[in-house]
């Protein structure tokens, strides 16, 4: 036995293999994806511009108020620690009776703390913007009782 390979044999021709031929399918995916891309940003890019307001009825009279906006009023920043909060600044609060401190940490935890009706505003706004709220009455006079407690 010789460790030498004699290679392939001389009387048989040498041919290519036969190649498989490729699946479709991935090129047919991602052209799917790539369709579905760019559809889903042209709908959103037409989705996201700004509506214009309601045409000529707002352009006409522009004093009186269309029935169905809500004027939206946020309470007064506190411009310094100093600054004395007062009643004015927690409209929609019974603060008869509580100190400066207790008034200061009434203010913030109803800034802070969300309505739990769904409006998306915190118990001060929601006092406010919506006085048919039926959630936030209840927590204002709830907070109002926990600011009472406090000792500031």
């Amino acid at each position: 036995m010789s460790d030498e390979y004699p290679g392939p044999p001389t009387d048989m021709p040498l041919e290519p293999e036969p190649v498989a031929p490729r699946s479709k399918t991935p090129t047919i995916l991602f052209a799917f994806a790539l369709i579905a891309i760019v559809g889903g940003v042209a709908w959103f890019s037409f989705q996201l511009k700004p509506r214009t307001p309601m045409g000529n009825a707002a352009a006409a009279a522009p004093d009186t108020l269309v029935p169905d906006t809500v004027q939206i009023i946020h309470p007064r920043p506190i411009s310094s620690a100093a600054a004395q909060i007062t009643a004015a600044d927690l409209p929609g609060f019974d603060t008869v009776g509580l100190t400066p401190g207790q008034m200061r940490w009434l203010y913030h935890k109803a800034r802070l703390e969300q309505c739990s009706c769904g409006c998306g505003w915190n118990v001060a706004e929601c006092r406010i913007n919506d006085p048919n709220c039926p959630k936030s009455p209840g927590r204002a006079k709830e907070m109002v009782a926990e600011a009472k407690l406090q000792k500031l």
